[in-house]
């Protein structure tokens, strides 16, 4: 008996090896995942409230608080003011999508939803220029997984469309492809508001380099915003329509208006961490310690350590990482930064994990965790 089970065990550990060997290793995650954000998906929908809608139509099952905006942006394109502060990336595929297949709310959940899947053979392939093959499997999966990675992957959101983007244009970058890749980090700009940050390392790059041939390529990104802001005035005949435009003369404003330099890093903002600490500390009030606050700190202190280790990699990761999370503690509201600053993909590259068992355990309760904060904003408790 124990020399059958011997040879068993052997059996399946060269089979691994072989998987691992193989291109096979690409799929693997993107099968798990599939199997298990679509039974995630049907165990939600025997629980959720209003039965009725969800059978009725069953991809309200990935719709959340941003899909409708989304979704009118994309089907009645920017007809509305509020409109013009999601970024059209994101709108633009569904409009395709839905112009083809006829359901714009449909062509949403496809699009986030296969994104939400291509991005992990990108990764992985990235992944492993940095690790063995084993760790980059664990470490992709371990990403994947992650509640608010798993949950905006997911749902119809343009996560899964920023995170594509800004790996396919890194894979492609280091493979000296830097049109293509430009191209790819425009959309990348045109996705999310902080988008054109990713750009800023490949700038410095190409000037170290003195590579004058494909530094123009840089402003692609750039050239995309002014185009759209361009055509955001032509629409409605404001400058100010955009988030990001709107967003720089409001802090200028209040800077210009009161001299405090803080208000230029988001330190007079009580919705921010930088602005909680910073008022707590320059200005004298009290910091209301809630349990969420606790949570965003050491949330924000683990993502910290993980973008310093970042510069450890590659110093283009650890820039793009340092400048996502500066911005991102500066500006964002701290109950949101679980969602933005969780796709900054270099951080998951220092996520390794040796032993299988700690792996899985880690799985398992990012997965159910995953399930429960999914079923939470589609009940409405939890707004993102």
């Amino acid at each position: 008996m124990e020399i059958d089970l011997l040879e068993k065990w052997t059996a399946l550990k060269s089979w691994w090896g072989r998987i691992l060997e193989d291109k096979m290793r690409f799929l693997l995650p993107v099968i798990i995942l599939l199997v298990f954000k679509l039974l995630g998906a049907i165990w939600l929908f025997g629980r959720v409230p209003y039965q009725e809608i969800y059978r009725e139509n069953p991809f309200l099952l990935f719709y959340a608080w941003d899909s409708e905006w989304y979704y009118e942006a994309a089907r009645y394109w920017y007809s509305m003011k509020l409109n013009w502060n999601w970024f059209p990336g994101y709108p633009i595929i569904i409009r395709l999508v839905g112009s083809v297949i006829g359901e714009y709310d449909v062509a949403a959940v496809v699009v986030s939803f296969i994104l939400g899947l291509a991005w992990l053979p990108l990764f992985q392939t990235i992944a492993e220029k940095y690790m063995p093959r084993k760790e980059a499997l664990t470490c992709t999966l371990l990403t994947a997984f992650f509640p608010t990675v798993f949950i905006f992957t997911t749902v119809a959101y343009s996560e899964s469309l920023y995170l594509f983007a800004c790996l396919a244009s890194g894979y492609l970058y280091k493979k000296k492809k830097y049109f293509q890749s430009l191209l790819l980090a425009s959309v990348v700009a045109m996705t999310r508001v902080y988008g054109i940050l990713f750009v800023i390392p490949y700038f410095i790059d190409r000037l170290i380099d003195r590579d004058w041939e494909n530094i123009g390529y840089t402003t692609l990104p750039f050239y995309s915003l002014l185009f759209w802001q361009f055509y955001s005035y032509l629409r409605t005949g404001s400058f100010l329509t955009l988030a990001p435009f709107s967003f720089v003369v409001g802090i200028v404003k209040r800077f210009l208006g009161t001299g405090d330099l803080l208000v230029l890093i988001g330190g007079r903002s009580k919705a921010t961490i930088t602005g909680i600490l910073m008022s707590s500390i320059t200005g004298g009030e009290t910091i209301q310690w809630e349990l969420s606050l606790t949570f965003a700190l050491l949330f924000v202190g683990l993502i910290g350590y993980l973008t310093i280790k970042s510069w450890d990699l590659d110093w283009r990761l650890g820039l793009f990482s340092t400048l996502n999370f500066i911005f991102l503690i500066s500006f964002a509201g701290h109950g949101a930064l679980s969602r933005y600053l969780v796709f900054s993909f270099p951080l998951w590259l220092n996520f390794r994990l040796k032993k299988p068992a700690g792996a899985i355990f880690l799985i398992i309760i990012f997965y159910l965790s995953s399930l429960y904060l999914w079923e939470q904003l589609l009940t409405g408790y939890l707004i993102a």
